[in-house]
């Protein structure tokens, strides 16, 4: 007959004990029990318990092992549901090696509801889990490369013509590759360095930051195999196959940056990166078959324009003056419609067309795309394949067909500038520390920009005030480069609503018609 231990590292709340108590004792008892020829070892687990249970077996189950030789450590037993399996795996590798082959894994399923919703974890999905995370270990294990695609996880293998940089990358030559951009890159690489390790982890998700054109700026979580549906559409719409020579210039900050790089892995594009400026192209000396940029970038990009094949135009509205600009280049230039809910864009319109049309495009929506209109006038979107939840937007727009779709504007009053969305109400808090009398943010029409950020002050004009006003907004830290006003306009009163408040449009339209 054999005997073993099985420690719980429980701490009733009443005893008035530390938690640090049973796990010292554990440690000092086992060269004693293993002496007497005891075994094994298994520690129990739970979570989200008042006495402590112990919640992190695989740091126990390490412990006992340095101070053991022959016994068998092992998880009586571990809720696999409740870790990412992949991770788990390497865990449970690197254990098995510091232990010489003596560690047991002990799995089970779970079943207290609490530890689930401590976890986020919906307690229906345990089953359907623990079933894939094990065979997910199981192929890390015994393969040297593998892809898993389950309900639950997904382990995404890159695809084997995938360039970075004109260099092949495996999965796990990748997360080196990452790894160096993050320790030695520039700021830019840095970026894709830290999303490309957010991509290879085993989580069913990333997390993204929106632009906040619906509102502040938030981050949330895209479904991964939604962000692969959104390349493959992107693939198939714009026509760019396998070995597709792309160009990334956006950062790896936002959902345009991100998809570039997903589109690259999941379809198997050769992908150079350039450090995101106001002119990408003037640093790029090949013919790319495609390339995504803002408004911005395209407006000083146009004299080189020849050496991308297909450029799509997001982060903001294309401006006539843009629009003409590129009416007669050679390479197909599309605007496209989107946001980080629908993982970028969910429609897009040429706007040069080799046959010439007295009204501008509408936008086509995507496959499996479906729209319609709220009362507001305002486009909601169903993409299942991208989305979970019906997506109402702040776009006032005409429908013309189940398709195709004009957009007029937005209903809000977030400042769209360069691509970038501004919040007048964020702005003017920060200018508030340096400016004493009335004041306010709006913007005005500009060819490259879009709309450009102007600064209204409730004061009389002088050059000594306008030169003291620009060296004050320079010296203010708070306030991002982007949030510089471009121009600023001195009223000696402002226009006044009924009420006595500032009537903002008045007073744009009394001082800039």
């Amino acid at each position: 007959m054999k005997f073993g231990l099985l420690f719980s590292h429980q701490v009733p709340p009443a005893s008035g004990g530390s938690w640090s108590t049973p796990y010292r004792d554990m440690l000092e008892c086992l060269p004693y029990a293993e002496e007497l020829g005891y075994q094994s070892a298994f520690h129990a687990t739970h979570h989200a318990q008042k006495d402590g249970l112990c919640p992190a077996p695989m740091v126990a189950c390490a412990a006992a092992a340095a101070v053991t030789k022959t016994m068998r450590i092992g998880t009586g037993v571990l809720l696999v549901p409740l870790y990412a399996p992949l991770k788990l795996a390497e865990d449970i590798a690197v254990l098995d090696n510091v232990s010489n082959g003596r560690f047991v894994f002990g799995v089970a399923p779970g079943y207290v509801a609490k530890e689930f919703e401590a976890h986020q974890i919906p307690r229906s999905e345990r089953v359907g889990r623990f079933e894939e995370a094990l065979d997910l270990m199981t192929m890390a294990w015994t393969s040297e490369k593998f892809e898993f695609s389950g309900k639950y996880y997904k382990v995404p293998e890159t695809h084997p013509n995938f360039k970075l940089n004109k260099r092949h990358f495996s999965n796990a030559e990748l997360r080196q590759h990452a790894f160096h951009f993050i320790k030695e890159g520039e700021a830019f690489e840095e970026e894709v360095g830290s999303f490309i390790l957010d991509w290879l982890k085993p989580q069913e998700f990333v997390e993204v930051k929106t632009s906040g054109s619906t509102g502040k700026p938030k981050t949330i979580r895209l479904k991964k195999e939604y962000m692969v549906n959104s390349a493959l559409a992107t693939a198939k719409y714009f026509d760019l196959p396998e070995d597709t020579k792309a160009l990334l210039c956006l950062p790896a900050t936002y959902i345009a940056g991100k998809m570039m790089i997903i589109r690259a892995i999941v379809c198997g594009w050769q992908l150079d990166l350039v450090p995101p400026s106001a002119t990408p192209l003037d640093q790029v000396f090949k013919i790319y078959d495609f390339c995504a940029m803002t408004p911005f970038q395209l407006d000083n990009s146009v004299a080189r324009l020849h050496l991308v094949k297909k450029l799509i135009v997001g982060g903001g509205a294309m401006s006539l003056r843009l629009q003409k600009m590129v009416k007669e280049v050679h390479t197909k230039v599309y605007e496209t419609y989107g946001m980080t809910e629908t993982i970028t864009h969910i429609a897009a319109r040429r706007i040069n067309p080799t046959k010439k049309k007295k009204q501008s495009r509408p936008f086509k929506v995507l496959p499996n795309i479906n729209i319609s209109k709220d009362e507001r006038g305002c486009l909601i979107i169903k993409a299942p394949n991208l989305s979970d939840e019906i997506i109402v937007t702040n776009d006032v727009v005409d429908i013309l067909t189940y398709k195709k779709f004009n957009w007029k504007g937005r209903i809000d009053n977030v400042i769209n500038s360069g691509g970038v969305k501004l919040h007048p109400e964020e702005i003017e808090k920060k200018l508030g520390k340096i400016i004493d009398s009335r004041f306010f943010i709006t913007s005005i029409p500009d060819d490259a920009l879009g709309n450009k950020l102007v600064l209204f002050i409730e004061a009389a004009f002088s050059e000594e005030g306008l030169e003291k006003m620009k060296e004050n907004i320079a010296n203010l830290k708070s306030l991002e480069k982007f949030e510089h006003p471009k121009k600023i306009y001195f009223v000696e009163k402002f226009e006044e609503t009924t009420s006595g408040k500032i009537h903002r449009d008045n007073t744009l339209k009394s001082r800039v018609g």
